[in-house]
């Protein structure tokens, strides 16, 4: 019987040092149709493409970018801040700088469709 607990108690030890104790958390955030047009208020433009990141029609990067979307913010906390990404973009990246702009605390965000997909 000893055996048998010892072999119990070896697993439970791995199983716990080997378990990812993560804490997911969710960023809100709407998805526009297609089709239909941006809601009332004022609204930025964030596009990461393959190339690179733009903002205001110039490429640009993520600190640079956080910091002008704050300081926008400062002025119109109800800012709308639209992001677009390229179709062929890895996922991460978008999740990436989803994150980051949540992070920052700049909340609402919404999600447009790919330039391929809306046509």
């Amino acid at each position: 019987m000893t055996p048998l607990i010892d072999v119990v108690f070896i697993l439970l030890v791995f199983f716990m040092l080997a378990s990812s104790f993560t804490t997911w958390r969710s960023v809100e955030m709407d998805m526009a149709t297609p089709g239909g047009g941006v809601a009332e208020g004022r609204s930025v433009l964030v596009e990461l493409r393959t190339d690179g990141l733009r903002f205001g029609g110039r490429n640009t990067d993520e600190t640079e970018l956080i910091r002008q979307l704050q300081d926008q913010l400062a002025d119109d906390a109800e800012l709308r801040v639209l992001v677009r990404f390229d179709h062929d973009l890895p996922l991460q990246d978008s999740v990436q700088l989803v994150d980051r702009l949540s992070t920052a605390g700049i909340r609402n965000l919404r999600v447009l469709p790919s330039r391929e997909a809306a046509q």
